[in-house]
């Protein structure tokens, strides 16, 4: 799958676990041989909000 920076062979599988009743965190592996030398990851907290959630 070819996403923008991502090149062709990346690989990245969300999980998403919630926290407690106004969190949810998203934790993710990237890799992508192609493009970058080693993989990498990130884990980003997500908090309930009273507005309009958008993708």
């Amino acid at each position: 799958m070819w996403r923008a920076g991502g090149g062709i062979g990346m690989h990245r599988v969300e999980h998403v676990t919630r926290v407690d009743a106004d969190t949810l965190l998203v934790e993710f592996p990237v890799e992508a041989p192609t493009v970058w030398t080693r993989p990498w990851s990130a884990v980003i907290p997500i908090a309930a909000s009273d507005g309009p959630m958008f993708e």
